[in-house]
Formats: structure tokens, sequence, C-alpha cells
């Protein structure tokens, strides 16, 4: 979990449950007494809990309303974030300075927090249409607070220039509807660069219904996406190639095949999830020094390269050409991936070939024989006719 030691901003974790098991001294002072039934007090926002949100809900103590942010989650335990807002109806002027930024109705986030949770956070004034930005929202875009003034306006040019008028109408629809809205789409940097961004909305109401402001999150999933995009080609590569393609875990355990290697074994990828390759790939010619060498190859992080016998589900055996590559993770032997060619056709050319030799070899010694033998025939013959000449004699 987050060290939620090093946030100024009260932060607490609870359990699945909904138990404070751990808060920091800003919760402390903060909240006091009510520190550990804090996350009972939260008014879940209901419009992000099924969209898998950062914003967890709201809190109002003591005239001050603050925006919880989950900026961490385990199986067991979530680390939540409480982002002070100024009350709606509060003297701004006697305020604590934290309370009061940009517009004097922002946000104050903690820069520490944003970078660890890598997600910066937005506050729209819709009263005083002042938009402001916190500083990670500032290196999503590429700008400095010194030199841009944020604004809705700005802010949309930052969009390709067919998404403008649908983050326009997000961005109004939301006041009027009072939902909360989610987009990812790419935006344009002063510099050219292109980047995929996540927005991410809250509604904030006062008791009378009426919307006082946007809140929300923006994230730079550029490298995620990119990521996504790769792998989705190395799939497609993968998946169509006509060799055979495997992926195990460390174990030797099969956990993914492309059609390549269904075709080439006969056995579909439902059916042998899970199996070892020598389980139903290896047979009485499989050569058995080969195979513990692969294996002590992956278990050294060391590639391999060699020729082995496998066989089809219909019990003909065949020969493969093997280049066995670890996946190596900070120095742990995380699997490895298995590309398989089927050389037979090579293999039984090369044995025609062996044999033709052999048989060019069997020749050339028969001939040899032969030749040397017709010499001492040769001699013989002349030495039978001078013993005929003699004879006639």
């Amino acid at each position: 979990m987050a060290d939620i030691g090093l946030y100024h901003q009260p932060a607490i974790i609870i359990d699945r449950h909904g138990t404070t098991t751990e808060q920091n001294a800003a919760a402390t002072a903060c909240f006091g007494d009510l520190t550990e039934a804090l996350a009972n007090l939260v008014e879940r926002d209901s419009n992000h809990a099924d969209e898998g949100s950062n914003i967890f809900g709201e809190l109002r103590f003591d005239g001050v309303l603050y925006q919880v942010v989950c900026i961490h989650e385990t199986p067991t335990a979530r680390t939540l974030l409480f982002c002070e807002l100024s009350h709606p109806h509060a003297d701004t002027a006697s305020l604590p300075i934290n309370f009061i930024a940009g517009g004097k109705r922002q946000v104050s986030m903690l820069a520490m927090a944003e970078r660890l949770a890598k997600i910066g956070f937005w506050h729209f004034d819709t009263i005083k249409q002042q938009l402001y930005w916190s500083d990670e929202v500032f290196v999503v875009h590429g700008e400095s607070r010194a030199e841009f003034e944020p604004s809705l306006a700005a802010w949309v040019d930052f969009f390709e220039e067919d998404e403008r008028d649908k983050v326009r109408a997000l961005f109004s629809g939301s006041q009027e509807s009072k939902n909360s809205f989610q987009f990812t789409l790419p935006i344009r940097r002063k510099s050219g660069m292109r980047r995929h961004v996540r927005i991410r909305s809250s509604v904030e109401v006062d008791e009378n219904g009426e919307v006082l402001s946007l809140f929300g999150i923006a994230q730079d999933l550029s490298e995620e996406i990119e990521s996504k995009a790769q792998l989705e080609r190395l799939s497609l590569v993968a998946s169509r190639t006509n060799n055979g393609v495997l992926i195990c875990d460390k174990d030797g355990h099969i956990e993914w095949v492309n059609q390549g290697f269904e075709r080439m074994t006969g056995y579909t990828q439902a059916e042998i999830l899970g199996q070892l390759t020598g389980d139903f790939l290896h047979g009485p010619l499989t050569d058995q020094a080969t195979i513990e060498n692969i294996r002590n190859a992956i278990n050294n992080h060391q590639p391999v390269n060699c020729d082995v016998v496998n066989y089809h589900r219909n019990g003909e055996h065949y020969w493969v050409n093997a280049v066995v590559t670890p996946i190596v993770q900070h120095g742990k032997l995380e699997g490895y991936i298995g590309i398989q060619t089927n050389i037979d056709d090579r293999k039984k050319a090369d044995a025609y070939l062996a044999q033709a030799q052999h048989m060019e070899a069997i020749g050339q010694l028969v001939g040899g024989v032969a030749h040397d033998f017709n010499n001492i025939l040769g001699i013989l013959r002349g030495n039978l006719e001078l013993l005929e000449l003699k004879l006639d004699e």
C-alpha cells in the first residue's frame, strides 16, 4: 500500500469491510476520534461505482466539502485521500490558505500524491466559469503553470478538431443533467506530440440541487494504449503465422498457443491449456538429452535453438526446429516463449541426400575395386598369352 505518512492531506487505509486500519497525522488532526468510522461517513459516488473510477465519493465535515479519491487499491484494502474543497457558502477570506487555490475555490492536492497515483486533478467552477488544473494536468498537456492559463475553451482546443464538439457537449450536458462523464481521447500538445488522455468527472451539487462545480481526474494513458496496440499487433502476427507459437509459465505449463501450433500438432488450445508439452508432444523417438538441454537453458535464462522430434495427435512423428526464449523479469524466470517450425520435409530431404551420398561413396569404392581388379586381370591375361606362346614352341 501507499505510505500515507508522506501526505499532508488526510489519508486513511480501509479494509474491504470499511474499517479504518491506518491513518496519517493529517487525518487524525482533521477528523479526531471519528477517523476510525470515517469511511462509513463518506457518501459514495454511485455514478462512478461501476466504472472503476478513482473518485470514491464525498464527505462534508465541519463546514468543509472533501472529495474522496482512491489513490491505491489491492484485493484487500483501499487507500483514500481527502481532497479539501471550500464550503459552498463559506467566506473564502476566513478559510485556511490550503482551501484557496487559483480561482479561490479549487482543489488543493499535494503534488506528491499526483506523482504516486500518476493522476492529475481538475476543478471547474460552474458559477465563476473558472478552471483549475493541478500540476500533473499541466504535465499531461505539456504546459507550464507560468505560461498557460487553463480555461474550458482552451482545454477543448487540445483535442482533435472533429472531437471538440463532443467534449463541449459532455461538459455542458453534465452541468444540465448533473451526471458525471468519462472519455478517453487523443490530445495534441503545443509541440505537436500526440497523447491519449482519460478524463473523468464528478458533479458537486448544493442542497438546492444547483450544480456548483465539476471535479475530476486527467490521466495520460499514452504508454498504456501504445503498449496495448503493440501487443495486439504482436498477437495478430503470432496468431496468423504458420509457425507454432506457445507461451508457458515458469514450470512449463501452457498458457497460450496460436493457430499455427494447433494446425501443427492437431490439438486445440482448450485441450492443452495448463498441460506440459512433454505430456502430449514427446514420444519414443524424442531425444531426452535434447529435452534436458532445453530445460537447463531455460533455468539458466538462456535462449536455445535445436531440432527435436514431436508427435502429432494422430500418432505420427515429425521434426521441428524449436527456438525457446525465457521470459525474465527483474532477474526472475516468469515463463518462456517457444516457436516451432516444421522441418520434417527438410529432414527427409537431408536423409535422402545422406543416403545418396552414401550410395555414391559405395559406388566409387566398388568402381575403384573393379578398376584395380581389372588391372590384375590384365596382368594375368598378358602372362597367359606369354605362356601360350611358349607352349606353341
